[in-house]
């Protein structure tokens, strides 16, 4: 568990002469995000490809008592390039999050009076991990296995 608020990654701004800065805020949060994941993963660098759940859980508005799923910004995309870029930023879970092949995010609301936080679960790919060529996969046959997880 990240005990931070789940926020959208903020656009980067680029100047005239074409230096980029990331927006102060994103940093900020990348930061606090990579040093949660320093202080909870002890293990080895994963490699090879990767699957990846990241569930966020907004703290709830009292505007939305009974809402389960949260269909406000931000995005579920800009959620998971922010968590995605800060365990990059970290250096202990991979080396770099194009080893993500297979990721699913979920946005959720917190219980009442609850704060929000961040759930980031990785793993080994499992059909990875055993394949050794690749075989043809239909996108039916995809939609029906995440749909059954």
């Amino acid at each position: 568990m990240i005990p931070v608020e789940p926020e959208g990654k903020k656009e980067a701004r680029r100047t005239r002469s074409g230096h980029v800065f990331k927006h102060p805020d994103t940093r900020k949060r990348m930061d606090e995000i990579a040093e949660f994941i320093r202080a909870q993963y002890q293990g080895d660098l994963l490699r090879g490809p990767l699957q990846v759940l990241i569930v966020a859980i907004k703290t709830r508005p009292k505007s939305k008592p009974k809402a389960v799923y949260v269909d406000v910004k931000p995005d579920a995309d800009n959620i998971w390039k922010l968590v995605a870029d800060a365990a990059t930023q970290s250096g202990v879970l991979w080396g770099d999050d194009c080893q993500i092949v297979d990721g699913r995010s979920i946005k959720l609301y917190a219980p009442p009076g609850v704060p929000g936080w961040i759930e980031l679960y990785v793993r080994r790919h499992p059909a990875a991990a055993n394949a050794r060529q690749a075989v043809p996969v239909s996108g039916q046959a995809l939609w029906e296995a995440m749909c059954a997880a």
